[in-house]
């Protein structure tokens, strides 16, 4: 299938609403897909494994809810009706339907960190980086740590009011 517009970024600060947005997002374009599977064709990718944990989690609570008897009264429902353009009853029956297959193939299911994304795709082209399939990436922090400790010490200024503190540590 081809989208008009191929992926979605959102930027927002914390307890702003991203994650509602993106599970009703996700849930969207799962919902308006005939195919069953169409949710392995999306990756959500964020910064923490709480993040895209909560967004596993928002997601399955959400096709749960939805696919029930009480329905109705979901805060995703209008949402999903515009985006859709289903009604309430079928939401239902497609939400049933898609938490049935999830959960029978939820390793499908593509919600990553930036780091684990990032390394799936370099596995995934090993041979093209002349790369041994078995490769294990490793970050080596000490130059991390040092170039954060050289950027503090270059703060401390005399306007700088936090630099007494800095020094005092």
């Amino acid at each position: 299938m081809q989208s008009h517009q191929p992926y979605h970024l959102y930027n927002a600060s914390a307890g702003s609403g991203k994650t509602f947005r993106l599970v009703v997002s996700f849930l969207g374009h799962i919902l308006s897909q005939p195919k069953l599977d169409f949710f392995k064709h999306i990756i959500a990718v964020t910064f923490t494994n709480k993040a895209a944990n909560e967004m596993k989690t928002r997601l399955i609570d959400a096709l749960i809810e939805l696919a029930s008897d009480d329905f109705s009264n979901h805060p995703m429902m209008e949402d999903l009706k515009e985006s859709t353009k289903k009604t309430e009853e079928e939401i239902n029956l497609l939400a049933y339907q898609r938490i049935r297959y999830i959960l029978h193939n939820y390793s499908l299911l593509s919600f990553y960190t930036l780091d684990k994304f990032n390394v799936r795709l370099t596995k995934s082209f090993a041979k093209e980086l002349n790369l041994s399939y078995g490769f294990n990436l490793e970050i080596d922090r000490s130059k991390y740590y040092e170039e954060a400790y050289d950027l503090l010490i270059d703060s401390i200024t005399e306007e700088n009011p936090n630099s007494k503190s800095i020094i005092e540590y």
